[in-house]
């Protein structure tokens, strides 16, 4: 990461400091930009999902944790964990949804 990308990286999070107090212009700025998410812990938690949803159409299963393999390793890791915060009612609404989506989508396969 260079030291541009990493002082935009710090400027983005300066800003969600200060959200209350952003004009529309500065709330539409931080918006369009690709370096900054409101909400940058949910937008990881998308991504990973959309990984595993794509590992899924691609392959026809869910990831394992195949050793060979770092990536479906590292999702199988993630999903596991998941999958376990479901079981025990600590999943929030929207993503105990897309978990069962998943999970229907693999029972019809």
């Amino acid at each position: 990461m260079s030291s541009g990308e990493r002082n935009l990286g710090e400027w983005a999070r300066y800003q969600r400091r200060f959200e209350e107090e952003l004009n529309a212009y500065q709330r539409a700025r931080l918006d369009v930009s690709p370096a900054f998410d409101w909400d940058p812990l949910e937008h990881i938690w998308r991504q990973k999902f959309a990984d595993c949803v794509h590992f899924f159409e691609r392959t026809g299963a869910l990831p394992r944790l195949n050793a060979v393999d770092r990536v479906e390793f590292t999702l199988a890791r993630w999903l596991g964990r998941q999958l376990q915060r479901l079981k025990v009612g600590k999943l929030e609404g929207e993503r105990a949804d897309a978990l069962h989506r998943l999970l229907r989508l693999r029972r019809r396969s």
